[in-house]
């Protein structure tokens, strides 16, 4: 059986939080007169298709990163999703950069402003997965802080022996 006209009239009255009374209509009918209700006829639940048009289920296996940055997840199931691109970042002056410590780095004036985009284009390097990084150290700056260090360690080491000497002497003079 169908509804012939949207249900009008209805009303709450009489509210136990005192609230003004409520009047509703119940549009059963769409503008353009057609009835916005459907009813399912009752019958069995069955399948009725035992073909899948999908991939079975995978959990997370590990990702890939690719020489132009593209990050692609693997799946146990064999299948690969890119999820992402790394970019990557230049500057004109990279001894200006600001150490922020865990190897972070901040531009500075003296760095100039990175210049970011795809690996291996605009000069920038490419990238490798799975790769281990050679040491980003300046060997000729850390040699040259070595020598500094030795040298004030020797200079100490004198001053010390020095006033070691001066100390004796001293107690032997009062003996």
């Amino acid at each position: 059986m169908s509804p012939s006209a949207d249900v009008t009239g209805i009303s709450f009255s009489g509210l136990s939080d005192g609230a003004t009374n409520m009047n509703m209509t119940w549009n059963l009918f769409g503008a353009d007169g057609a009835s916005t209700l459907t009813q399912v006829v009752e019958q069995a639940s069955a399948v009725s298709s035992s073909t899948q048009n999908g991939f079975a289920s995978g959990n997370y296996n590990g990702f890939t990163i690719g020489s132009d940055g593209t990050v692609t997840a693997t799946f146990k199931n064999g299948q690969k999703l890119n999820v992402g691109q790394l970019a990557l970042g230049n500057v004109v002056n990279l001894q200006g950069l600001q150490d922020t410590g865990d190897g972070d780095y901040a531009t500075t004036l003296a760095s100039g402003t990175a210049t970011i985009g795809v690996s291996g284009t605009s000069g920038l390097g490419s990238m490798q997965g799975g790769a281990l990084e050679a040491s980003n150290v300046n060997i000729s700056a850390e040699f040259s802080e070595l020598i500094i260090a030795q040298r004030a360690f020797e200079a100490n080491s004198k001053a010390v022996t020095t006033f070691d000497t001066v100390t004796q002497e001293t107690i032997n003079m009062i003996h």
